[in-house]
């Protein structure tokens, strides 16, 4: 599945916009990063996944490449960190359906010690309008995160507190959370910040308060 839709789905964008003579911005991941030593983790640091999805969001950025240099088809590859909002899936959607099934109990795949990026949803849009047409964006790969980093054990902390939640028991089942889990993602977005000055405006707390309030999740 993720094959068909991030490789071959891939192609058949690319294809058409060649046919349009229009700009592509592709959605990568910072998966493709795998667990790098580096943190914060530039755009220039050794491409190594270790799960599926991140390959194919690999060979998605290969394919990039090949029609840029091909066709001389401008692209933009955006390598995304962890994205959450309304309609967002991801740890924090998990925390939420879970707290709002059972109020008094929270399970945590994994130690709790796994960290992440989280980029706010509305700063995700802002950065794909920004690049859909900036000059300076043309044929460049950017990292899209705060530059920031919670580990989940602190985010399920920060959920129940703003939840008005108490006496949850929290317990976490171990090991890894699933095969191909990253450990940390810590995004340098200096790239970002210099060439397209963009910076996130929500922060991690501030986004939740927006999540919870607008009861989609």
């Amino acid at each position: 599945e993720d094959c068909e839709i991030n490789v071959v789905g891939t192609l058949n964008v690319l294809e058409a916009a060649r046919k349009a003579d229009a700009r592509v911005v592709f959605a990568s991941s910072c998966a493709v990063y795998g667990n790098p030593e580096k943190r914060p983790t530039p755009e220039t640091y050794p491409t190594n996944p270790i799960a599926f999805y991140g390959l194919s969001k690999l060979l998605g950025e290969n394919c990039c490449r090949f029609h840029q240099e091909t066709y001389d088809l401008e692209v933009v590859i955006l390598r995304i960190f962890n994205v959450y909002g309304p309609n967002c899936h991801g740890v924090i959607y998990d925390f939420l359906d879970k707290l709002q099934k059972t109020p008094n109990k929270l399970e945590v795949l994994g130690t709790g010690r796994q960290s992440r990026d989280f980029v706010y949803v509305s700063d995700m849009v802002n950065f794909l309008l920004e690049v859909a047409t900036s000059p300076a964006a043309a044929g460049q790969i950017f990292n899209v995160g705060t530059g920031t980093t919670t580990s989940v054990s602190e985010l399920a902390k920060m959920i129940i507190e703003l939840l008005g939640l108490e006496d949850v028991d929290v317990y976490f089942k171990g090991g890894q959370a699933w095969e191909g889990d990253m450990d940390i993602t810590l995004a340098d977005n200096s790239k970002a910040v210099n060439k397209l000055q963009w910076r996130p405006q929500v922060s991690l707390k501030e986004g939740l308060k927006k999540l919870i309030s607008s009861g989609r999740y």
